[in-house]
């Protein structure tokens, strides 16, 4: 909204130095604390999927392999004739 903007960065230094002068005052709690309640059940289910995502891909990879050993391709490049 155009009529909420800072009229210049002297007022938004301003209040920024207002609240880190006060952010004590805002929130008691530790950031870790605080994200926790918000997220509520969604965070450690997300963790979970996350996990389980990643144990996925470490067996998808584990069991991608070859079963028999690739063999080299070997091929050979013809000189120009008249060179060494």
């Amino acid at each position: 909204d155009p009529e909420e903007r800072y009229a210049s960065t002297r007022d938004l230094a301003r209040d920024l130095t207002h609240l880190r002068d006060h952010v004590s005052e805002i929130s008691a709690e530790p950031a870790p604390v605080m994200l926790a309640r918000r997220l509520g059940w969604f965070g450690p289910a997300m963790m979970a999927g996350l996990l389980v995502a990643a144990a996925l891909v470490i067996f998808a990879a584990l069991h991608s392999r070859p079963s028999h050993p690739a063999q080299p391709l070997r091929f050979t490049v013809a000189i120009p004739p008249g060179t060494t």
